[in-house]
């Protein structure tokens, strides 16, 4: 157990020491005129202290006395009960630690914690919608889509807003359609011309694009059947020779961009565009948050309207199949959106389009008239012949 001194205490007992060192100098002094003096440099003693250990090291003892040994201080003691302040932090900590863990063991508080979170999600939710409004409400954003098809290619500027309900975006379809020909399928064999036909285009969605939005607004290029009917090296020049044209453009352009889709996106494109005008798409989306409902709707396909696109040089069909089918559930198309949950049954009838008809129909007649015409000629030659 330590005990606290008291400074009268410490006083005197320096003021013992002080009188141990007086003793003893006094004994070395006698000494010193009994034994003969070494030839020494002399020393000024600082203080009481050194002098006596002078007075050692020139008689040669053998070890100093005990008490020339400088006095240690006294250790600082503190009263029972004291703590340093770090020990102070860590008991603090630690007692608040183990209270927070026995609170949350509280299965009242837990439910009050789980409550509060609820409702700061809640809070949350609601006010995200109002903050998009407020910035992107007031601000449309846009984007170009250019249709590269075989009797001639067009371009829509669609004008949308974002928005988190309802699942699709508010889109305001295009009042102008602005179109070249021919398609860029007949510019087989001189790419650059291809891509020259688009220029038009690409200024006719500067007009329609304010010129604030161009560095947001994406261009893509979507070609169908017209070039999936020409030779692969000549359908991928023509390509190539489009996409150096819309990089070099002032609006968000990236080369995966511009592709050929092939006859079944094409019909799924088209279910997709049908059945978003119609609003059957907004009211499945609607539907997806009650499991009935969902049902409902997967059991009634008729409530989605079956497509019959009629191209210039494919023909497409999709619907969604009333009945369970097992080649459609096995090769059917599924479709990423809100409440679609069956897969969509979809071909393309490639050389069956408008254009593609027409032109197989005209070759025909051409070639019976021509057979007609050689059949008529021969006849005649016949009977000229006979006669």
């Amino acid at each position: 157990m330590l005990r606290v001194r008291s400074r009268t205490e410490l006083l005197s007992e320096e003021k013992q020491q002080q009188q141990q060192q007086q003793r003893y100098l006094q004994q070395q002094g006698q000494q010193q005129q009994q034994q003969p003096q070494l030839q020494t440099r002399p020393r000024k003693p600082r203080d009481a202290h050194a002098s006596a250990h002078n007075v050692y090291l020139e008689g040669n003892l053998a070890r100093p006395p005990a008490e020339l040994a400088p006095a240690a201080p006294p250790e600082e003691e503190h009263p029972r009960g004291y703590h340093t302040p770090s020990k102070r932090l860590r008991s603090a900590f630690f007692w608040m630690y183990y209270r927070a863990v026995a609170a949350l063991r509280s299965r009242q508080l837990r439910t009050l914690c789980a409550t509060l979170v609820t409702f700061l999600l809640i809070v949350w939710l609601l006010r995200t919608p109002a903050r998009l409004g407020k910035k992107q409400g007031r601000q449309l954003s846009y984007a170009v889509y250019i249709d590269g098809g075989s009797s001639g290619t067009r371009v829509h500027v669609f004008e949308y807003r974002h928005s988190l309900w309802p699942a699709y975006v508010q889109l305001n379809l295009p009042e102008k359609i602005f179109s070249v020909e021919p398609g860029l399928s007949s510019y087989a064999g001189k790419p650059e011309q291809a891509a020259g036909a688009l220029r038009p285009l690409l200024e006719f969605a500067y007009q329609q694009v304010p010129e604030s939005q161009w560095s947001h607004t994406p261009v893509h290029l979507m070609t169908t059947a017209g070039l999936r009917l020409l030779p692969p090296a000549d359908a991928d020049a023509i390509l190539q020779a489009c996409t150096q044209l819309l990089a070099s453009s002032r609006f968000v352009f990236r080369p995966r961009w511009a592709r050929i889709i092939d006859g079944d996106d094409e019909g799924l494109y088209a279910w997709a565009a049908a059945n978003y005008v119609s609003g059957a798409l907004e009211d499945a989306s609607h539907h997806h948050h009650s499991r009935k409902d969902v049902l409902e709707v997967q059991s009634q396909p008729s409530h989605f309207n079956g497509v019959l696109e009629l191209g210039g040089a494919s023909f497409q069909i999709t619907f969604m199949p009333s009945l369970p089918d097992s080649t459609v559930q096995h090769s059917g198309f599924p479709v990423p959106l809100p409440g679609i949950t069956r897969p969509l049954f979809t071909h393309s009838y490639l050389g069956l389009g408008m254009d593609a008809a027409l032109r197989k129909g005209t070759s025909i007649v051409l070639s019976q008239h021509a057979a007609r015409q050689a059949e008529t000629s021969g006849r005649k030659l016949q009977q000229q012949q006979q006669q």
